[in-house]
């Protein structure tokens, strides 16, 4: 009977599940090939969680950047209405039609400067557009490689000077200031007091126009419209 017995206590020992001892089970953790592969998804992790913040930071850049391009082109349509070289007698070279963007440049920059919360550096945005579409005019004017970067500071320094300019004259209650402001930075033929007058109403109620638009709408690229014939009736 004791045989029988040592007998199958020698077969439960045979058959049984011993569980591998703590230096095993380390000496298997720590295989080059294990500690490899995790180490590999672990980067891979770390790439696809890159990938996807350098993915949202370009899909971002983009969409600022569609919204500048409206807001640019919405920026050139009001600026270059018809009756400011019709009536108001703005010359329609490359010159006039820089004075009359700088001039509603200045009401859109100063508008967005004060909403920042909402527009970002859409500004920067624009002002790089602007300034892109400017180097486009004078290549097509003939201005060649070796000079462009001089016409174009000569712009840049225009541009802000027109704006304190502007700045100074809009903060002024006499429009005469204003009229002032605009013979010396517009190109204009023989102005007329009628008509520098309808124009100084126009910017002083599109200045009031963008100053209550909400910010949201510069965010989405709108941009408020406003005929210029409409302060005082059509001229």
């Amino acid at each position: 009977m004791s045989k029988i017995f040592n007998f199958w206590q020698k077969k439960e020992i045979l058959f049984k599940k011993e569980t591998p001892s703590k230096k095993e089970m380390t000496g298997v953790i720590c295989s080059p090939t294990i500690v490899l592969i995790l180490t590999l998804l672990k980067n891979i992790r770390k790439d696809c969680l890159l990938f996807k913040r350098i993915t949202r930071f370009i899909n971002a850049k983009k969409q600022r950047r569609n919204i500048a391009i409206k807001l640019h082109d919405a920026l050139i349509e009001q600026s270059l209405q018809r009756w400011f070289f019709d009536v108001l007698g703005v010359k329609d070279t490359l010159t006039g039609r820089f004075d009359l963007v700088v001039l509603h440049a200045h009401l859109v920059f100063e508008r967005l400067d004060r909403d920042k919360d909402h527009t970002g550096n859409i500004a920067q945005q624009l002002f790089d557009i602007l300034f892109k579409q400017f180097d486009i005019a004078l290549r097509e004017e003939g201005v060649g490689d070796m000079s462009i970067g001089k016409h174009i500071k000569a712009m840049a320094q225009g541009f802000y000077g027109r704006a304190q300019n502007y700045s100074s004259a809009f903060e002024q209650s006499d429009d005469r200031v204003l009229w002032e402001a605009l013979k010396r930075n517009l190109a204009l033929d023989t102005p007329e007091e009628e008509a520098l007058m309808h124009v100084s109403a126009y910017l002083r109620r599109y200045r009031a126009i963008l100053a209550d638009a909400p910010g949201g709408d510069f965010s989405q690229g709108r941009l408020p419209r406003l005929l210029v014939h409409e302060p005082g009736g059509e001229l």
